[in-house]
């Protein structure tokens, strides 16, 4: 009886543990595959450059709820935008962002899945003064 008593407080103990136990995140230690369409050759300043990209999980089926961003940088400057599903007939898994940069310069745009911690590189923008 002892014995029975003691393999059902054992049970009761890991069953607590994990009724409490932090669930790990659906994807954790996936990639995502992040496509970027290419970017304009030239922006202007304060002028919109939309970015579009699709993000495909490790199975490459489109991920059509994450809240990416897109972020460019440049001389210690950082612009971000949050990128939305593009809602069209066959966008599934497609995104797309409005950068506004605030000077000229060369602009390293990156795509943050924000699923995984996967990012992309989509390349460098010349931004020019307006006139």
């Amino acid at each position: 009886m002892f014995r029975t008593l003691a393999r059902l407080a054992a049970a009761a103990a890991v069953a607590a543990t994990l009724a409490f136990a932090p669930a790990a995140p659906v994807g954790a230690g996936e990639e995502a595959h992040i496509t970027v369409a290419p970017l304009p050759r030239a922006a202007v300043v304060g002028k919109p450059v939309t970015v579009e990209f699709v993000v495909l999980d490790a199975a490459r089926r489109p991920l059509d709820d994450l809240a990416p961003l897109v972020i460019a940088t440049s001389d210690g400057r950082r612009v971000e935008a949050g990128a939305a599903r593009v809602r069209a007939p066959r966008a599934r898994g497609r995104y797309a962002a409005d950068l506004v940069l605030p000077a000229d310069g060369a602009w390293r745009i990156v795509v943050d899945s924000r699923y995984c911690g996967n990012t992309a590189t989509a390349g460098t923008l010349a931004v020019r003064a307006a006139r």
